[in-house]
């Protein structure tokens, strides 16, 4: 392998880290039955590095997870018209070599506009949907969004970790949860992906948990902690975290991941 490849895998590496699974809630096989590393070490594919030869160097280094976004407009160039071509590829290739796969489901779709408003917000569950029903003999966990607290993720139109971020968030992901649930009542669903754990973040999660989200159907959230310089500091990040998913009715030991 040369220098430069090893370069461009670490470049993409990211740690999908088990953090405090209970591995009876969710299906056997989906995700991480202990919080070891080796049990729940990923790497973020993107672009060219989804080909079967580098699938197999991932493999090579033992990763058991690999996270790879499965884009909206690329899928549905016409209404109602899906074509999986390149996704049913890449899941086989997948599924050949034992990964489990975090699929993104990103972003908007230029023919419906953003999923803040109701008919790209339908469209998008209506994605999700076809996604979890096609994939259902996959192992695979379904992300909705990612960094969806974020302007350069969600979008312009307001400010990020604002209230009508969340609000809009929590609507789409209730709308997702239903239109999967009917299409694969057992899809893996993850919900959050919130980018950093800070005073900025901690608000938009807390808007989030008051409007329900916990609550919608999801089976996990994630989280990406990068405020943190080192594992250790982000202890006291959860446990703010927990207590407020404690507050609005969650179970102490709801599953969280870290996906970045």
């Amino acid at each position: 392998m040369t220098t430069d490849k090893l370069q461009s895998i670490r470049f993409i590496l990211a740690a999908l880290l088990a953090l405090a699974f209970c591995a009876q809630q969710v299906l056997a096989g989906s995700i991480p039955e202990s919080n070891s590393v080796s049990a729940g070490c990923g790497m973020q594919l993107k672009g060219d590095y989804c080909d079967p030869a580098n699938l197999d160097m991932v493999k090579g280094l033992g990763i058991t997870f690999v996270r790879r976004g499965f884009h909206w407009q690329g899928v549905e160039e016409e209404k109602g018209i899906y074509n999986f071509t390149g996704n049913d590829i890449f899941m086989s290739n997948a599924q050949a070599r034992a990964f489990t796969v975090l699929g993104v489901i990103a972003f908007n779709n230029k023919l419906y506009g953003h999923v803040r408003t109701e008919p790209a917000r339908k469209a998008y569950a209506a994605y999700a949907a076809a996604l979890a029903a096609r994939y259902r003999d996959y192992k695979v966990m379904w992300e909705i969004w990612n960094e969806p607290n974020t302007m350069t993720f969600w979008g312009k139109h307001g400010k990020g970790n604002s209230k009508e971020y969340a609000d809009e968030y929590t609507a789409l992901v209730k709308e997702v949860a239903a239109a999967v649930r009917k299409a694969n009542p057992d899809a893996i669903l993850v919900a959050g992906s919130v980018s950093c754990l800070w005073d900025q973040s901690y608000k938009w999660m807390d808007y989030c948990f008051a409007n329900g989200i916990l609550q919608s159907g999801i089976n996990v959230w994630s989280v990406h902690p990068y405020s943190f310089k080192s594992p250790e500091d982000q202890y006291d990040g959860y446990v703010k975290m927990r207590e407020m998913m404690v507050k609005y009715g969650s179970p102490g030991n709801f599953p969280v991941i870290n996906t970045e």
